[in-house]
């Protein structure tokens, strides 16, 4: 039932929610009964040839979405699986049994990430809406880097296109290693031989995971972080 919930949040993302495409893109041998089933438990409902969620069908595809691609986002960031096909098959594996207080944990470890390692949107969870984080994230924002740290960039999530190419074109893509020169009023990073700055709204859509070494030199009274 979790993998037809999953499937059609995926569906629904594209706009191709009918029956007829979640039986055919569902990885089940008889999806048909699964999905009958689902319409009884009032999880599912058919509106014409569309299939969608009722209240509690929402909150459940929620919630199964959410631990895969959290779990996809651990298997990248801090296991550094680089494997597409292994990634996706070991998230749906862990999506299973990964309770809710284990993934709520997993989510503030990371730093709450808006987007999975392919850029589809996590739903947020309970820890994301204000509860503080129990422990340091392994992944945070630039903005969030204090001055002198270094990071590796993991992630971007820009509120446009346009911001997404405009970083990538300056270069700071996944993998990219940068070093926070100054936090405001614009954000100033060395990338590689080249200083750059950014404003604020834009730096807060990059997510990096500090890295420790010589280079490594925060100062904690730096006026300019």
């Amino acid at each position: 039932m979790e993998e037809i919930l999953e499937s059609l949040w995926v569906l629904r993302e594209e706009g191709i929610d009918t029956r007829e495409r979640l039986l055919a893109y569902s990885n089940l041998e008889e999806p048909e009964p699964v999905i009958d089933e689902l319409v009884r438990a009032s999880l599912l409902a058919r509106d014409g040839e569309r299939m969608v969620f009722t209240a509690a069908g929402e909150d459940a595809g929620a919630e199964i979405t959410r631990r895969h691609r959290l779990a996809e986002r651990l298997l990248a960031d801090v296991l550094q699986l680089k494997d597409d096909r292994l990634l996706e098959s070991t998230a749906c594996d862990w999506e299973h049994v990964l309770n809710a207080d284990v993934i709520e944990s997993v989510c503030a470890l990371l730093g709450h990430p808006p987007l999975c390692p392919h850029g589809r949107p996590i739903p947020p969870g309970a820890c994301c809406r204000g509860a503080a984080q129990a422990v340091p994230p392994v992944v945070s924002r630039l903005t969030e880097l204090a001055a002198g740290r270094s990071g590796t960039v993991t992630f971007v999530a820009p509120t446009s296109r346009k911001r997404l190419e405009r970083l990538l074109s300056l270069g700071i893509a996944p993998g990219t290693r940068l070093r926070l020169v100054q936090r405001s009023p614009a954000c100033v990073i060395d990338v590689g031989e080249t200083t750059l700055a950014i404003e604020r709204d834009i730096a807060a859509g990059i997510f990096v995971r500090p890295v420790r070494g010589r280079d490594d030199q925060s100062e904690e009274n730096d006026p300019a972080g």
